[in-house]
């Protein structure tokens, strides 16, 4: 925070030093001095924390300030808020990073396991333990502590992309559902005051910092309920919401590759601490993208394989259904009105006359008994590509009465089945590939004119998904026209436009704003065992992981959260058995007494009225529209204890307070 402090002439005396969240003057200067600066390399970008370090003014005795605070509730810890004295200095964040290890963590007989999000985590855990060891003395580290550092969501997208898999904590085990960056929402109710610090005493402007600090965090106390009543709510939707989309994405893989991908993962995260560069599983493993050439070359081959004649009635819908495919395409053409492929829509409709002609000599050979004169077309006159196909689909079940349309009736599905699996596949690798374009190119490129190409290809790859998009649309209404089961049509759902979007988060990070919450849609759960490419698997690939963790930190979420609601509980009731055993002493004057008694009713309050807002959430979980309404309920009616609990603090005497105790 720039809470900037001008140099004064005279040094004010401070009535209790460290005793507030600022730390102790004298330590924390002596600390200082016997730091070394050791910055690592450029790793990373330029980011101004690092690079301006050193600057100072010669104005300016403090150039702001640097604090820890809980990363889940977001209050201030107290005796950890250092001074800047010229920028944002390794060594400053070291004092206050060590202190939260000794004072918050319990130190050497504390918790073991410590999560640390910093902005610049990943230049300041570089050389974090050799700045430690070279300055033992003011900077204590217990034996034992293992440190896993991370980048907060707030900060982590302005890093290099390897960083996010590293240090996103997204992919950090046991950190839950982390918001943003705690630490910048608690700067902005402070900023307000900066301007009237700036010209305060030293110990002034500590003082003045450290009630605003401490109303920030009796502030969260008293929400905390609020807080937890709501995130409770949230949890369980969220499971509920990763679960499904990673039963959805895990239909998509084999068992063997899930079982790969776990082990992976699980190694990975066991190595991370000695080796971070093992978190780049959740970054892609194909660095290029497929060219042009590759992709229509698979195209190509596969579309041929659809065309590839053969004998009897499965040749006659083949045919049929291929002939609907081109008149897609060809009347998509005609639409763009492209004057340089003119030519070539003749030449297509010359060859797609052939193919009807095909189709008539097999329509003989199968003798369909279709009446042509119930469709009220002028077979002679209509173009080849505006007639319509007579597949048992088209003609509709009513009206296919004869035992050959009976039988391709049968037939028919079976094709429809794979030909929406091939579009859908289509569809797969198009996606992946225009969602490698933009990440690996239109991201990176500074050049206009190679900016302006990269989008002309990522337009091709638009128009190849609007195709078979429309091959799919046209074959599930073939499908629904043939009566197949519910659960087909279950599977192979109507694929909407937002069902194909792409988002450069889903390659590079998928937590991104708005996004990392967010499942696959339904494609791509569709199509285990189908001949994936390897840009494809590794996509699946990354989802998959990415599903995983989504699922796992939203069931630690939970598990947090429920925890939590014992926790407050207690912690109230702890404080209200405190001042009990305060009030049950004989104090000095009756106004200690009423003082005692008060705060024992208070905290006692707090206790039983939190208690009994976590039975009613947890009472009506299972059922999310009443428990929203139950929470919101729950809230007002907090609200209004509290209101009518602070009217009855001012009516009530000394005596009564104390007869409440």
């Amino acid at each position: 925070m720039k809470a900037e402090q001008m140099v004064q002439k005279h040094i004010d005396v401070p009535l209790a030093e460290g005793g507030g969240f600022m730390v102790g003057d004298q330590d924390y200067k002596a600390s200082i001095k016997a730091s070394i600066d050791d910055p690592p390399g450029g790793t990373c970008h330029n980011h101004r924390a690092v690079t301006q370090g050193n600057m100072g003014s010669k104005n300016l005795q403090v150039a702001g300030i640097g604090a820890t605070a809980c990363g889940r509730h977001g209050a201030f810890c107290p005796h950890l808020v250092v001074n800047f004295q010229k920028g944002e200095r390794q060594m400053n964040m070291d004092y206050a990073f060590t202190q939260s290890l000794l004072r918050t963590m319990g130190g050497a007989d504390g918790l073991r396991l410590v999560m640390s999000l910093y902005d610049i985590n990943c230049q300041f855990a570089i050389n974090l333990l050799r700045r430690i060891t070279w300055n033992r003395q003011y900077l204590p580290l217990a034996k034992g502590i293992t440190i896993c550092h991370g980048i907060g969501l707030f900060h982590v997208h302005g890093h290099q992309d390897s960083c996010t898999p590293r240090y996103s904590p997204n992919y950090i085990p046991g950190t839950g559902q982390v918001d943003g960056e705690v630490i910048e929402t608690l700067w902005s109710n402070l900023n307000w005051i900066a301007s009237s610090c700036r010209a305060m005493g030293n110990n002034h402007q500590v003082e003045t910092l450290d009630i605003h600090m401490n109303e920030n965090n009796w502030k969260k106390m008293l929400n905390i309920v609020l807080s937890l009543l709501k995130k409770y709510v949230k949890a369980l939707d969220g499971v509920a919401m990763s679960a499904a989309g990673f039963c959805d994405i895990s239909r998509a893989s084999t068992h063997e590759e899930m079982k790969t991908w776990s082990e992976d993962e699980s190694n990975a995260q066991e190595s991370c601490g000695f080796n971070i560069a093992a978190m780049d599983i959740y970054a892609p493993t194909i660095k290029e993208a497929p060219t042009k050439s590759e992709i229509q070359l698979q195209l190509t081959k596969e579309e041929g394989m659809d065309s590839t004649p053969i004998q009897g009635s499965m040749s006659w819908l083949s045919s049929g259904i291929r002939i609907q495919e081109v008149q897609l395409e060809l009347a998509a053409e005609y639409l763009g009105q492209i004057a340089d492929i003119l030519g070539d829509n003749l030449d297509a409709g010359i060859d797609f006359g052939t193919q009807f002609d095909d189709l008539d000599l097999d329509g003989e050979i199968n003798k369909p008994d279709i009446d042509l004169n119930r469709y009220h077309v002028d077979f002679s006159k209509t173009p080849a590509e505006k007639l319509p196909i007579l597949l048992p689909s088209s003609i509709g079940l009513e009206a296919s009465t004869g035992s050959t349309l009976k039988k391709l009736a049968k037939q028919e599905p079976c094709l429809r089945k794979g030909q929406a699996n091939d579009a859908l596949q289509q569809i797969w690798i198009t996606l992946s590939n225009k969602s490698y374009i933009f990440h690996k190119y239109v991201q990176h490129y500074k050049s206009q004119s190679k900016k302006t190409r990269t989008w002309g290809h990522i337009s091709q790859q638009d128009g190849i998904v609007q195709k078979h998009t429309q091959i799919y649309a046209q074959c599930r209404k073939a499908m629904v026209q043939l009566g197949v089961s519910s659960h087909t049509l279950e599977k192979y759902q109507i694929l909407e436009k937002s069902d194909c979007r792409v988002n450069t988060g889903i390659i590079n990070d998928p937590s991104e704003r708005g996004n990392h919450n967010k499942v696959l849609p339904w494609i791509w759960g569709l199509g285990n065992g189908l001949n994936k490419g390897k840009h494809l698997t590794d996509f699946v690939r990354l989802h998959w992981l990415r599903a995983k963790a989504m699922r796992d930190h939203w069931q630690e979420e939970l598990t947090f959260i429920v925890n939590e609601m014992d926790w407050v509980c207690n912690y109230f009731n702890y404080h209200g058995d405190s001042w009990r055993r305060r009030a049950e002493h004989h104090f000095p004057t009756p106004g200690h007494e009423a003082y005692a008694a008060r705060q024992c009713h208070m905290w006692y309050y707090f206790a039983c009225t939190a208690r009994t807002q976590f039975e009613e959430a947890k009472l009506m979980h299972l059922h999310p529209i009443l428990a929203d309404f139950q929470v919101n309920r729950s809230v007002k009616d907090f609200q209004d204890l509290l209101d009518s609990d602070s009217k009855d603090q001012q009516s009530q005497s000394s005596s009564g307070a104390k007869d409440d105790v």
